[in-house]
């Protein structure tokens, strides 16, 4: 780990660091001391994200509080004091957290008073002690001349200095020899050490990627991926003018052949499955896609599943049913959200169905994998509040990345047990962000 202190990114900090810094944040949202305060670990986590990432001219009042706060541009700090406000109070949760003898040693982040540009404290390193053997004196070390040669006594010297010099040689002489000889000694054992190597080779390192993907793929079973489905009694085409001015509004109504409604596909889904689908291309797995509706209980028992989209996904719903992080819907308020069992009663990316989207918001998603109870059989569920939530989750799962990461930091023995995640990202003017572990249950 490195030393000392960095203050924003850009050059400063590596790429090691940067994990680091990352890891350090997770464990600081989920404290008691601010997974209490939306407010403030929104603050804390943008202001952390674009130093790490080398924004730090983003780190303005005035465009925190457009940017994190959602306010509009026409925003006055002067009659809105949002961000100091926050600023302050994460300046005290920051304090009390580290105050804690639980977190000292740990990165520390702080938030500067009259900036908003985080600096973080990396623990020293350990000093190495001096090398115990002492080789040679400098008082006793021969003079040597501009060549490079041992230069000899001049006449001054008398024989008793020379004796003594003889003597200081043959010390001399006899500590080399023993250096030689542990060095020697070393060699005898590095070249040992290296045949063993050659008769006993490690196993390769498994991937964070490969183990959460081998239990669906070793199955050597067609994967199913069972997609959610959007159903509507009438849809309505109006053409985009300035492209075509020879298309009409034109309009579908549900009829005696679609008694369900009409299936609508939708583009988060379609990308959210085309990830996917180049994680099992790339691995030479087989796998079929349907609408949920057309998914039965005997696939789940009988094949490896990936359950795709939420509230729309019939399994997705009953499969999180029980969990730590559950979906959650109110039919009569229509609002759907994620709930997490250990923080009863918080409502987690609560979103009204019935108002149009946000552009920007905070996206919340769950990711589990676990072995069927009874089957044994493995199943995947990528499930979000809203589309592009769910995209993120797909997202997750398919770039080796974010695995990779979390199998460096994360438990040792999840290889072959249930596990569940709680992903957030950040979408701006639609589009998606980077998806990051908020939490994880593994039982």
């Amino acid at each position: 780990m490195s030393a000392g202190t960095v203050s924003l990114s850009g050059p400063g900090i590596s790429q090691a660091q940067r994990f680091e810094i990352t890891d350090q944040l997770a464990r600081i949202l989920i404290s008691s001391w601010f997974r209490t305060s939306s407010r403030c670990s929104t603050l804390l986590r943008h202001v952390v994200e674009l130093a790490i990432h080398g924004q730090a001219d983003r780190l303005k009042e005035r465009q925190i509080a457009i940017e994190a706060f959602h306010r509009k541009p026409t925003y006055d700090n002067n009659s809105d004091p949002v961000v100091r406000v926050a600023a302050g109070e994460v300046r005290k949760r920051l304090a009390q957290y580290y105050s804690d003898p639980e977190n000292v040693g740990q990165v520390r982040i702080e938030l500067p008073i009259g900036s908003y540009a985080p600096v973080f404290h990396f623990p020293k390193e350990t000093e190495l002690l001096p090398d115990d053997a002492e080789v040679s004196s400098p008082k006793s070390a021969p003079s040597v001349s501009n060549a490079g040669e041992q230069s000899s006594p001049g006449p001054e010297v008398t024989a008793e200095a020379i004796k003594q010099q003889k003597g200081i040689d043959y010390a001399r002489l006899s500590s080399r020899f023993r250096v030689w000889l542990v060095l020697a000694a070393m060699l005898v054992l590095l070249g040992a050490a290296a045949g063993v190597r050659r008769l006993v080779r490690p196993a390769p390192k498994v991937s964070g990627f490969d183990i959460f993907w081998s239990p669906l793929i070793d199955s050597h079973d067609t994967l199913l991926i069972s997609v959610g489905e959007l159903r509507s009694q009438k849809l309505t085409f109006v053409p985009d003018a300035q492209r075509t001015r020879h298309s009409d509004t034109s309009e579908i109504e549900m009829s005696t052949e679609t008694p369900q409604g009409i299936p609508v596909e939708r583009l988060g889904y379609l990308q959210a499955v085309a990830g996917v689908a180049s994680v099992l291309g790339a691995k030479n797995s087989a796998f079929d896609v349907r609408d949920q509706s057309e998914t039965t209980l005997a696939d789940l028992a009988h094949r490896p599943t990936i359950l795709l989209g939420a509230f729309d996904n019939d399994w997705s719903i009953g499969v999180s049913d029980g969990k730590r992080f559950e979906l959650k819907t109110d039919y009569a308020q229509k609002l759907e959200w994620i709930s997490d069992r250990k923080r009863p009663g918080e409502r987690i990316a609560a979103l009204d169905v019935s108002a149009p989207e946000p552009a920007t918001y905070e996206a919340f998603s769950i990711v589990m994998r676990e072995f069927g109870a009874v089957s044994g059989q493995p199943r995947v569920l990528l499930a979000g509040v809203g589309d592009k939530s769910t995209f993120a989750a797909a997202e997750f799962v398919s770039n080796p990345k974010y695995l990779n990461d979390f199998a460096q930091h994360g438990p040792k023995d999840w290889a072959n047990r249930n596990i569940e995640f709680l992903i957030q990202t950040r979408v701006v003017e639609n589009v998606v962000g980077i998806p990051k572990i908020v939490d994880y249950s593994i039982w």
